[in-house]
């Protein structure tokens, strides 16, 4: 079965082109796990809620820690 991969947040995949170990740190989680992340993330009723939300899951990802308080 082929993986689906959720559509991922310009902001958020902007972000993890600058650093490969959040990107791993992304794509090494399960698929519902990313989804929960991009929906926790699309979920933010402003601008400056999503960068913060953004933020969080960066340094979650950079550290390789699952961002499962975020989502």
């Amino acid at each position: 079965m082929e993986r689906k991969i959720p559509e991922v947040p310009t902001g958020l995949m902007s972000r993890m082109a600058h650093s490969t170990r959040a990107m791993n740190g992304f794509f090494s989680l399960g698929e519902e796990r990313q989804e929960a992340l991009v929906d926790y993330i699309q979920g933010a009723q402003s601008g400056a809620e999503a960068k913060s939300r953004i933020e969080e899951a960066m340094e979650a990802l950079e550290h390789s820690q699952s961002p499962s308080g975020l989502c």
